[in-house]
């Protein structure tokens, strides 16, 4: 027979994994781009871009679907990483990602679009966390 004790806890071992993740969109902020830098819907990311990406990060949830956000695994089909935002300035584009796991963290990369789109070139990463995403992200669209 289940006390009320056992059901208790039964609970919230369902509830946890779930309220992790709804806690990671909460601490992840929306960040305004700089002047110099436009926001690119995921939709409108080059496939060249999203190759590249793949090929670094392996398999990315798209921005504003689940993935596992901490290390609690609630579906292991789940991605533990998720685009946040894409932004360009010219060739240069800079790309917030989410990091789940022990340590939630959102590295930022930043790639080089050839003049004619046909190969992306990484540049570099850099790892911030919610509280310093934005100002890391522009930062990084201003670098040289």
């Amino acid at each position: 027979m289940l006390t009320a004790r056992r059901v208790a806890v039964v609970l919230l071992l369902l509830v946890l994994p779930v309220a992790y993740n709804v806690m990671a969109d909460a601490v992840t902020p929306a960040c305004i781009p700089p002047r110099q830098a436009a926001p690119v819907p995921f939709e409108h990311v080059p496939s060249v871009l999203l190759r590249s990406l793949s090929d670094r990060l392996g398999k990315v949830a798209e921005p504003g679907t689940s993935f596992n956000a901490t290390d609690v695994v609630w579906l292991e089909s789940l991605p533990f990483r998720r685009f946040n935002f894409f932004w360009t300035a010219g060739r240069r584009w800079v790309i917030a990602t989410e990091h789940g796991g022990f340590v939630y963290n959102n590295p930022i990369l930043v790639f080089d679009l050839g003049e004619d789109q046909r190969a992306a070139t990484f540049i570099v990463e850099k790892i911030a966390s919610p509280d310093t995403v934005c100002a890391a992200a522009s930062d990084l669209i201003a670098a040289p």
